[in-house]
């Protein structure tokens, strides 16, 4: 097999930055798998839907993998008004 030698291609015409574009498909994650663990809030334990569950298992991610802005919070309480009562 011999390498692509992209250098002795003719120069492309002026503001092309490629000529082809190659896809290897996409990649949907696995389903979500509910813990089935009770939330605390004020020591009282609230059992989530699995949807809900799922949507308070991604904010506590994100909390822990970096500093939540302001702005974090706000997209999870309006994401999450539709799956909490």
């Amino acid at each position: 097999m011999q390498a692509h030698r992209w250098w002795e291609e003719p120069e492309p015409p002026e503001g092309t930055h490629w000529t082809t574009l190659e896809h290897a498909g996409v990649i949907f994650p696995p389903d979500y798998e509910p813990h089935g663990l009770p939330v605390y809030y004020e020591g009282e334990a609230i059992r989530l839907t699995p949807e809900q569950e799922e949507m308070a298992t991604l904010y506590a991610r994100e909390i822990r993998s970096r500093s939540v802005h302001s702005n974090t919070e706000v997209q999870f309480q309006n994401a999450s008004t539709s799956c909490y009562p």
